[in-house]
């Protein structure tokens, strides 16, 4: 095999916390940042099931 022409293929590039960077104050829920394509490399932030949470204020409902 010619390892010149062998590529490593990754089908999504970005930048994401390990763990709950931080907690939302109203609707208690630990959020993830994510920098990538997708997010046009800005830092969004996201519940660990994957919604999106916005920065400025919080789209997910009342304090629990």
């Amino acid at each position: 095999m010619d390892s010149e022409k062998e590529h490593l293929k990754l089908p999504f590039v970005g930048e994401f916390s390990l763990g709950p960077k931080y907690i939302c104050k109203l609707c208690g829920e630990k959020l993830v940042t994510e920098k990538s394509e997708r997010t046009n490399w800005e830092e969004w932030w996201f519940t660990m099931d994957g919604r999106r949470h916005y920065k400025t204020r919080c789209n997910l409902g009342e304090a629990k």
